[in-house]
């Protein structure tokens, strides 16, 4: 599920043919995202309902 969502970020950003190397790096960013919002002591399940 992961990966489609992947895919459709890829489409909604104007990338009409995303390869799987463009994947990986939606991926990667999304997990550096989480990271980052946890340091901050940001809770991520409050701000994903919002």
């Amino acid at each position: 599920m992961k990966v489609v969502a992947a895919y459709l970020l890829a489409l909604l950003g104007g990338n009409t043919s995303p390869t799987a190397e463009d994947l990986k790096t939606i991926l990667g960013s999304v997990v550096l995202l989480f990271v980052w919002f946890i340091a901050l002591g940001v809770d991520v399940w409050l701000e994903i309902e919002m």
